[in-house]
């Protein structure tokens, strides 16, 4: 019986992230390299799963494993950055430093444009 309620649970905390990231059961299983019945299974929590195909669904949705099972985690834009850049080298984190600095100064200067 907890079982089944766990199940439920992690299922709808997988689907209401696929859903807040605009992405169809199809490509979370795809990205998961799952198929997308059992996908289904997972998100009405009929069926449990390995923790391969945990961390491949929580890798596609750049969220932790701690969220999906437990809750105990907000997804925010933040935290899901963080998890996003855990691999990157030193090169492509200097990359990404640039590019947030680039947007940085376009809101800045849109900023000035507004006040002006």
């Amino acid at each position: 019986m907890l079982d089944n309620i766990f199940y439920k649970q992690v299922g709808e905390r997988v689907q209401k992230e696929r859903e807040q990231q605009r992405l169809t059961r199809e490509q979370l299983a795809e990205q998961s390299d799952i198929s997308t019945k059992f996908l289904y299974e997972i998100e009405t929590g009929r069926k449990g799963f390995s923790c391969i195909v945990l961390y491949r669904v929580c890798r596609a949705l750049h969220v932790n494993a701690d969220y999906i099972l437990e809750g105990v985690e907000e997804v925010t834009n933040r935290s899901r950055i963080e998890y996003m850049t855990r691999g990157f080298t030193d090169e492509e984190m200097e990359y990404l430093v640039k590019m947030v600095e680039g947007i940085c100064e376009f809101r800045d200067k849109a900023k000035q444009d507004k006040i002006s």
